[in-house]
């Protein structure tokens, strides 16, 4: 279970490996000050539907399809993205320019396109096997 106090703990960063059934991996970091330290582990989770309110905020129940060791991949993606962030506001801040730091701005978003593009290529393969053709697209010229 994620947990975190003022930033210190434990919580789930990271979604790769979509599947039609809407299940995906994601991994628990160890994190100091929200930023992911060590990998715990990860597990195919899938959102059930159901919401449970505790005090104001709405929390999505989620069922665990199965845990694993740390996906490589992913590990690395999350160490990629939160380092190349880490880099470009530390250079932000020394060169005390706040150009510097607008790729950085931009780069926040790129997580949630990738995510979003994953999703739609799934959906596109099970909608054309459904239909009983290939899952994927081959170009012919």
């Amino acid at each position: 279970m994620a947990f975190t106090f003022r930033g210190f703990g434990a919580m789930h960063y990271g979604q790769c490996d979509f599947r039609s059934d809407g299940s995906y991996v994601t991994t628990l970091w160890f994190v100091c000050a929200y930023l992911p330290v060590l990998p715990i582990h990860s597990k195919r989770t899938r959102a059930t539907g159901k919401v449970k309110y505790y005090s104001m905020h709405p929390k999505m129940t989620y069922a665990v399809l199965e845990k694993t060791k740390p996906h490589l991949k992913q590990v690395a993606s999350v160490y990629g993205w939160f380092g190349l962030e880490l880099v470009i506001f530390i250079t932000a801040t020394f060169q005390h320019s706040w150009w510097i730091a607008l790729p950085g701005v931009l780069l926040v978003g790129l997580p949630f396109l990738l995510r979003k593009r994953a999703i739609d290529r799934v959906k596109a393969a099970s909608l054309r096997r459904e239909m009983g053709f290939s899952p994927e697209i081959s170009e012919y010229k």
